[in-house]
């Protein structure tokens, strides 16, 4: 996560970085630092990652120690202050205050100015900005739009639906018209019909604001370069990527608990599938790497925080060959007493969960899709062209076969994160890309609804035969990835 600001989550334990410790139990991160948040409340449910994703990066704050307070109604001034918080905390370079009902000492003083200055908020008069008004559902989403429109420096947004049909289309003030649907198209506002209501006049509250900033991050932004490995997905840079190592490391109690688990939910060829895949030699890891950097995206897991040390952005966890870097935790493996590093343990355990995908394809399909090249209704491109009008953030595992100098044919395959809206291309769209094996260049998914072919920018001299994409991740709670033990099944 980003964690701009400061930690919220507490901590299991302290670790000092010149000792070799064992894995702390919890799989990723502590559990959700407010009493009044809680996966197993009906009412949070749906808001409970993107509070745990907006208080880990210091967003949002408690409302008082423990206490977030989800269904209180968001005020103005605490809109733009969570929007500049996400921006960085950008300095204003106005000095003056043109309303006479805001008090330089207000905590959300600097915020309102950046806010003001680059017209993403306005004052309700010429001299009130009424910071304590609460704020409507159509507001907070053309304060995004404005943010938006500031962040790409006047480049075209995403328009995809045509929000006319809403139910209750004429509560839509003009002035808001073009933001919610620009809040429709890219997947902040989840309609269930081309007829639903859109309740622009409802006030929000806390929960809400946290999953909107949240859904902004993750289908405007993606995965930016503050939310990606500085590293390659390369045997250099594992520790099981060594000659003399020929299985993926992972502490005991990371591995003991991802099989008790799959054994809850008796999973067997899973569990099989795993044992004999953490002994076979290393073959890359990209899909643990997607995967983290999704959940981490997503709010349901704290990378950075959870499994390094000082480190405030994903892109800040050093290579994982450098395990007694102050910024890593050092473990001991589960196989022969290796030390490496915890970060490495933890995209193992993603990784594995491949496993539970391949073995179990039904997740697959109910989760997302399969693609097969070529084909032109079912299972064909345009299906995912389809479930991604929405721009939500994708975890993308294309197979393909080479022929190797005997004549074998070995069958490969490669995952990386598909993120943002499409762009318009001769026959089709592309989409950004984040691949773990290249993560420092601009990587293209490009599809062809012509020929119903896919193809990588930096990979393109292959012919994939299948592709497997997953959206939603909520089936991976019962597997209690953030180790919060808070889980719904």
């Amino acid at each position: 996560m980003r964690n701009t600001l400061h930690r919220l989550r507490c901590t299991v334990g302290v670790v000092l970085s010149i000792c070799l410790v064992l894995a702390m139990l919890v799989p990723f991160s502590a559990a959700c630092p407010f009493t009044d948040v809680s996966r197993n409340d009906v009412g949070v449910r749906d808001y409970f990652d993107a509070i745990n994703w907006i208080s880990d990066n210091g967003y949002m704050t408690g409302t008082s120690p423990g206490v977030f307070s989800p269904n209180s109604a968001v005020t103005r001034a605490m809109a733009i202050t969570v929007i500049w918080r996400y921006a960085g905390q950008p300095n204003p370079t106005i000095s003056s205050c043109p309303f006479t009902d805001v008090s330089p000492s207000g905590y959300y003083y600097n915020a309102m100015l950046w806010g003001y200055e680059n017209e993403i908020v306005m004052g309700v008069t010429a001299t009130m900005f009424c910071p304590n008004n609460s704020i409507t559902h159509e507001q907070i989403m053309t304060f995004l739009w404005r943010y938006a429109k500031k962040e790409i420096g006047g480049g075209p947004l995403y328009y995809y639906d045509d929000i006319s049909s809403c139910g209750d289309i004429s509560n839509v003030s003009p002035s808001a018209y073009t933001a919610m649907r620009w809040a429709v198209s890219n997947g902040l506002v989840l309609l269930a019909s081309p007829t639903s209501n859109l309740y622009p006049q409802a006030i929000i509250v806390r929960k809400q604001l946290a999953i909107f900033v949240n859904r902004y991050s993750s289908n405007v932004d993606g995965i930016t370069m503050a939310e990606r490995y500085q590293f390659a997905n390369a045997a250099a840079r594992f520790e099981s990527g060594k000659p003399s190592i020929n299985y993926r490391m992972i502490t005991q109690n990371q591995l003991s608990g991802l099989i008790s688990k799959l054994e809850a939910t008796s999973n067997n060829q899973a569990i099989t599938a795993i044992q004999a895949f953490r002994l076979t030699p290393w073959g890359g890891a990209c899909f643990g790497m997607s995967l983290t950097c999704i959940l981490d995206q997503l709010g349901k897991i704290a990378f950075n925080e959870g499994m390094s040390q000082n480190c405030s952005t994903m892109h800040d966890v050093l290579n994982l060959r450098y395990y007694s870097n102050p910024k890593h935790i050092a473990v001991v493996d589960s196989e022969n007493g290796y030390n490496f590093a915890k970060a490495e343990s933890a995209i193992h355990y993603c990784h594995f969960l491949q496993k539970l995908l391949s073995t179990n394809p039904s997740l697959v399909t109910a989760n997302g899709g399969r693609i097969y090249p070529g084909q032109t209704s079912g299972n064909g491109i345009s299906s995912f062209v389809a479930s991604r009008r929405h721009c939500a953030i994708t975890l993308f595992c294309y197979a393909w076969q080479e022929t190797d100098a005997s004549g074998h044919q070995n069958t490969y395959s490669h995952a990386v994160v598909v993120y943002g809206h499409p762009y318009s291309i001769t026959n089709g769209y592309r989409y950004s890309v984040y691949d773990p094996s290249a993560p420092n260049i601009t990587v293209w998914l490009n599809v062809n609804l012509s020929s119903h072919t896919f193809s990588l920018s930096n990979n393109s001299s292959i012919t994939p035969y299948q592709a497997d994409y997953v959206q939603n991740f909520g089936f991976l709670n019962a597997y209690d990835i953030d180790g919060d033990g808070n889980n719904v099944g």
